[in-house]
């Protein structure tokens, strides 16, 4: 039995992500007894035992003997849709919005599946979005774990996911190591390659939303701020319809002061740590799988589907010419369509 080191023991603690090697810790490196971000998502140990043995390049392996958990959930915002004639027998729709979003991006959506598909339906919060919990860990397991914890409370063993951006990734990546759990995948405008000047834009984005809610006139409504804010983003977020969207994160909190519902100092964090554009290349999803995604958006291209092709055998696409990123707002209807079509 391996025993570990004072630094691996207080990684542990702090919920560090392992890998199956014994010199590295997902997420974290242990160095001079910190743990530092290396920008790789994976899977939390923290309940297992390990045993460590050598290959014949007399690489260290580290076997799992243990009882294996995912990070720590968040309590996630949900909302239901049930239909007016629901077909009990039928597996529910799980829906994770993108960066900066929030479940009510969805509603007319979720309400539009919801009857045409006779299915219960339930838009959620991804974690430091929203009205769900905020954590200082933004991972796509730690997202994985938040949509399974919700499953075990509502007693849901499985279901069709829907995933638009991030909340795509985090399904990607639920569906490669939860397969059973996964009807139907429906993967909205992304892939699983690392993007690049998408996640710059975003550092950038999250920078100016910070500073735009600093020295705030006193005593000003929602209103007013909201014109400021916006006035304060155009640098840096040129297109209208964007600032529009971010602008629905504005709030008021319990003192009264308007700010930012979800949490930017987490989310950039894990921006510039590399985590939210890290995906797990392992696994294999051999359920039905739909990829949606706009012929003018710059997310998914010939490599991105390539990609997915290798770990989803059974993916079908469908290209949104006119689409952008926001295909599922812009061009609702057609995407309407092909979603029913693809879970009916």
């Amino acid at each position: 039995m391996m025993v570990l080191s004072f630094a691996l023991r207080k990684c542990l603690r702090q919920g560090v992500v392992f890998s199956p090697s014994s010199s590295l810790v997902i997420g974290y490196s242990v160095n001079r007894f910190n743990c530092l971000p290396l920008g790789i998502c994976g899977y939390l140990f923290s309940r297992c035992s390990f045993s460590t043995n050598t290959n014949g390049d007399g690489e260290d392996l580290v076997k799992n003997d243990g009882d294996c958990v995912l990070p720590k959930p968040v309590k996630l915002g949900v909302s239901k849709y049930e239909p007016r004639v629901l077909d009990g027998t039928k597996n529910p729709i799980l829906i994770y919005h993108g960066l900066f979003g929030s479940r009510h991006n969805w509603r007319s959506l979720s309400k539009a599946i919801s009857e045409r598909t006779r299915r219960l339906v339930i838009p959620m919060d991804v974690r430091n979005h929203g009205s769900s919990g905020h954590s200082d860990e933004m991972s796509y397991p730690a997202i994985v774990s938040d949509a399974l914890e919700m499953m075990s409370n509502k007693k849901i063993n499985e279901a069709t996911l829907i995933g638009h951006s991030l909340g795509g990734r985090a399904f990607i990546h639920f569906a490669l190591n939860f397969p059973e759990k996964v009807e139907k995948l429906i993967i909205v405008d992304v892939g699983m390659l690392r993007p690049g000047q998408q996640s710059h834009d975003h550092i950038q984005i999250t920078s100016a939303m910070m500073s735009s809610i600093k020295d705030l006139p006193i005593n000003s409504s929602r209103t007013e701020v909201r014109k400021i804010v916006d006035h304060r983003l155009k640098n840096i977020v040129i297109d209208p319809f964007i600032r529009g969207f971010l602008l629905l994160n504005l709030i008021e909190n319990e003192s009264g002061q308007v700010t930012w519902q979800c949490n930017l100092n987490a989310l950039e964090a894990s921006l510039k740590s590399g985590l939210i554009d890290t995906m797990s290349t392992q696994g294999v999803y051999n359920g039905p799988t739909l990829l949606i995604y706009g012929g003018k958006s710059e997310y998914v291209d010939d490599n991105q589907i390539v990609k997915l092709n290798q770990h989803f055998p059974n993916l079908k696409t469908h290209c949104i010419k006119d689409g952008t990123h926001y295909l599922h707002v812009e061009k609702a209807s057609e995407f309407l369509e092909h979603t029913i079509k693809f879970i009916n």
